[in-house]
C-alpha cells in the first residue's frame, strides 16, 4: 500500500520559506504607505487650491459690492442734483406777495375781532349802584407828637445886643445844618444851659438865605466860614474867649459860658 510521504523541513528550509514569504509583504506595505502619502499630498494640494480660489472669489465679491455701492451713491448724488431746482425770480415774487396778503388778512381779522368785542362790551347794561363796591373810608388817628422841650430864646438883634452892657452870646446857624437842629433840641434845651444863658444877650443869625443879607455881612465881619459857629463877645466886638465851631454838648457849653462870664465880670 503506497502512502504519501511528506518530508519535514529542516530549520534552514523554514527560515528560507519565511523570508521568502515575508519579503513580498514588506514590499507591499511600503507601496501602500507611499501611495497613502501621495494621496494625502494630493488632497492637501487640492484643498490649498480650493482655499485660494475661495479667497479670490471673496475678494472679487467685495470689489463688486464696493463698486455697486459707489455706483448707487453716485446715482443718489445725481438724483439730488437733478431734484434741486432754484426758484425763479417770478416764483420768488409770487411767494413774497402771498406772504404779504396773508399778513394783511391776519391783521384785518384781528381788527374785526377787536371791534366786535368792544361793541359787545358797550352793549352790556350798566351795573346797578347797589352792586358797586362801596368805597372804604380810612380813618387815621392823629399822630402823637412829642412836645418840644423849651430851648434858648434868641430874641434879640445884633444892634440891640451891642447897645447893652451884657456879654453877647452870638451863634451863626442855617436850616440845612443838622448840627444846628440837634443842638437846638438837646444842648440849648438843657435846663442848666437855659438858666446860664439868661446872663447873656442872645443873638442868632440865620445863614440859610443867600445873597448880601445882614446875617451874611455879619458873618463876613466876624470871619465865620461854617455853621454852627458860636461867639462870646463884648458890645464893642472884642472876644471874651475863643470861638466854638461844630456840635457842642451841654457840659462843654456850660464851661464856655462860665469862662466868658468870668472874662466879662467875674465868676458866675
Amino acid at each position: 500500500m503506497c502512502r504519501e510521504y511528506a518530508q519535514v523541513p529542516s530549520d534552514a528550509d523554514g527560515d528560507d520559506v519565511a523570508n521568502s514569504e515575508q519579503e513580498p509583504s514588506d514590499a507591499s506595505e511600503s507601496e501602500d504607505i507611499a501611495e497613502g502619502e501621495g494621496a494625502a499630498e494630493g488632497e492637501d494640494a487640492n484643498e490649498g487650491h480650493r482655499d485660494a480660489e475661495e479667497r479670490d472669489e471673496d475678494a472679487e465679491d467685495d470689489e463688486d459690492a464696493e463698486e455697486s455701492d459707489d455706483a448707487e451713491e453716485g446715482e443718489d448724488n445725481e438724483d439730488d442734483e437733478e431734484e434741486y431746482d432754484p426758484p425763479s425770480e417770478r416764483d420768488r415774487t409770487i411767494a413774497g406777495w402771498g406772504c404779504l396778503v396773508i399778513c394783511l388778512l391776519s391783521a384785518l381779522g384781528t381788527y374785526i375781532l377787536y371791534r366786535s368785542a368792544m361793541n359787545k362790551l358797550a352793549d352790556l347794561p350798566e351795573v346797578p349802584q347797589s352792586h358797586q363796591r362801596a368805597e372804604r373810608t380810612v380813618t387815621r388817628e392823629p399822630v402823637k407828637t412829642v412836645p418840644r422841650r423849651p430851648s434858648i430864646e434868641w430874641n434879640q438883634t445884633l444892634a440891640e445886643a451891642t447897645a447893652s452892657d451884657d456879654p453877647i452870646m452870638l451863634i451863626f446857624c442855617a436850616e440845612w445844618a443838622t448840627a444846628c437842629r440837634d443842638m437846638d433840641q438837646t444842648t440849648f434845651a438843657n435846663p442848666r444851659v437855659l438858666q446860664a444863658s439868661r446872663a447873656f444877650s442872645r443873638v442868632s443869625l440865620d445863614l440859610t438865605a443867600t445873597g448880601d443879607t445882614p446875617a451874611r455881612q455879619a458873618a463876613q465881619t466876624h470871619e465865620v466860614d461854617g455853621v454852627p459857629h458860636l461867639i462870646f463877645m463884648r458890645a464893642d466886638g472884642s472876644r471874651l474867649r475863643g470861638d466854638v465851631t461844630g456840635m457842642i454838648d451841654a457840659r462843654d457849653l456850660l464851661v464856655y459860658m462860665s469862662e466868658a462870664l468870668q472874662a466879662h465880670e467875674g465868676p458866675l
